[in-house]
């Protein structure tokens, strides 16, 4: 079987990015001042020393797509189907491949 030439593949999000920004900052500093995860002490401030990179290294302990917001949903949506396309088109069981 010949391995299919490299392709892009994109989507256009029709988000509101403004509104999109600031509720991600402000998830983002209930996330690293603990008023969202509600995680031992210890592992917030492991975390707060370095706080631009709290958020993503907090990850194991959440999950973006996890949260009820209109632009996530899009986001979401719209990574879905262009996961459906690459693997159709690279010939991969996405199913089977979770």
């Amino acid at each position: 079987m010949t391995k299919p030439i490299h392709k892009f593949f994109d989507r256009f999000v029709n988000n509101d990015n403004e509104n999109f920004y600031i509720y991600l900052e402000n998830l983002y500093n209930e996330i690293v001042t603990n008023n969202f995860l509600r995680l031992p002490e210890e592992t917030i401030e492991k975390y707060q020393k370095q706080p631009l990179g709290a958020a993503t290294q907090l990850g194991n302990f959440y999950n973006i797509f996890q949260f009820i917001n209109p632009n996530i949903v899009k986001l979401y949506d719209a990574l879905s189907i262009t996961l459906d396309e690459a693997c159709s088109y690279y010939n991969i069981d996405r199913k089977k491949n979770k």
